[in-house]
């Protein structure tokens, strides 16, 4: 049986946060800041943690059924929830897309495409998984050229990636879900990378962080970017299992870990309801310094997401377990 790693949840934690952070700082001041390295790679790290996390719940299930069961349940509860909020404190004309199929949600905001991300890899990893368990070779060599077919056509027919089924796409992700499953069986959770034979993979994606703007491209998350991401987990998972007390700020952290999926739905809602704009003007109104408007908004406005979020989430599981019982 898998222990509980607090370690995992914060790391969650903090991709939440710059999830956030994503959302609220301009493009064009975090582009001056290498965030390809740091920031830019909050949802990249998700996968990994997502991938680890799913893999031990297919070790530990004996169906597809069983998995299904354990994993949509815990997504679809949120959605529903979500779903209702806005028909409370959203606008009267809901104009719902076909797009919006492919997330289950009635409104719009930033990240929705990792709605229908999530739901892929939900119904597919197990297949994944179990794939790697009996063509390995096979498997890891097929999600990498995948990757580049896709980058490919994506190129090739020049696709809007901000679409929701292109962004969203399992097929983007499929060689870091893979690469990360395969370095888990080196060393469970504290995957090793620095022995491994694929190191050569995470010096090309180093390599193409640092060059793909020179190479004459303007998008570097893909299968050549994606495994860095596993270089920064290892990094932030080595931190903190040399931290061996349990403070505040690591309880904080792991709770809003737990809680990522509802503290990204709540911003999703709130964000697309603008709520920068309302915080923003609100702030300008106490302290009409621009300045200190944009600082006290972007500080009032995590608080908002992140306790709320983390209320939401805490609230549900009490509200289900008195079902059950």
């Amino acid at each position: 049986m898998r222990q509980y790693d607090i370690n995992i949840d914060i790391i969650k934690g903090i991709t939440i946060l710059s999830v956030l952070i994503l959302h609220i700082v301009p493009y064009s001041l975090l582009s001056k800041t290498f965030s390809e390295f740091h920031i830019w790679q909050a949802v990249p790290v998700f996968i990994v943690i997502i991938t680890i996390n799913f893999e031990f719940s297919v070790s530990r299930c004996f169906s597809y059924l069983e998995f299904i069961k354990k994993r949509a349940f815990r997504i679809i509860i949120p959605m529903i929830s979500i779903n209702i909020l806005y028909l409370f404190i959203g606008h009267d004309d809901i104009l719902f897309t076909f797009f919006d199929l492919f997330t289950l949600t009635l409104f719009s905001g930033p990240g929705k495409y990792f709605i229908f991300l999530l739901l892929q890899i939900v119904f597919l990893f197990y297949f994944i998984s179990k794939l790697h368990k009996t063509h390995r070779i096979l498997i890891i060599i097929n999600s990498f050229f995948i990757s580049i077919a896709f980058e490919y056509l994506i190129y090739y027919f020049t696709m809007d990636r901000s679409n929701i089924l292109i962004r969203g796409s399992i097929l983007q992700y499929i060689f870091l879900i893979v690469l990360t499953i395969e370095l888990m069986k080196i060393n469970s959770v504290n995957i090793s990378i620095f022995k491994s034979k694929f190191m050569w993979i995470f010096y090309i994606s180093i390599f193409w962080l640092l060059f793909y703007k020179s190479l004459g491209f303007d998008f570097w998350q893909n299968f050549l970017g994606q495994p860095y991401s596993i270089i920064l987990y290892i990094i932030l998972y080595k931190i903190l299992t040399s931290i061996k007390n349990i403070n505040l700020i690591r309880t904080l952290f792991s709770l809003a870990g737990k809680a990522s999926l509802h503290i990204f739905l709540l911003q999703i809602l709130l964000f697309g309801l603008n709520i920068k704009i309302t915080v923003y003007n609100y702030m300008l109104s106490i302290f009409n310094i621009q300045l200190m408007a944009e600082l006290f908004s972007f500080i009032l406005i995590i608080f908002i997401i992140s306790f709320f979020g983390v209320l939401w989430y805490i609230l549900e599981n009490r509200v289900l377990r008195y079902v059950k019982n």
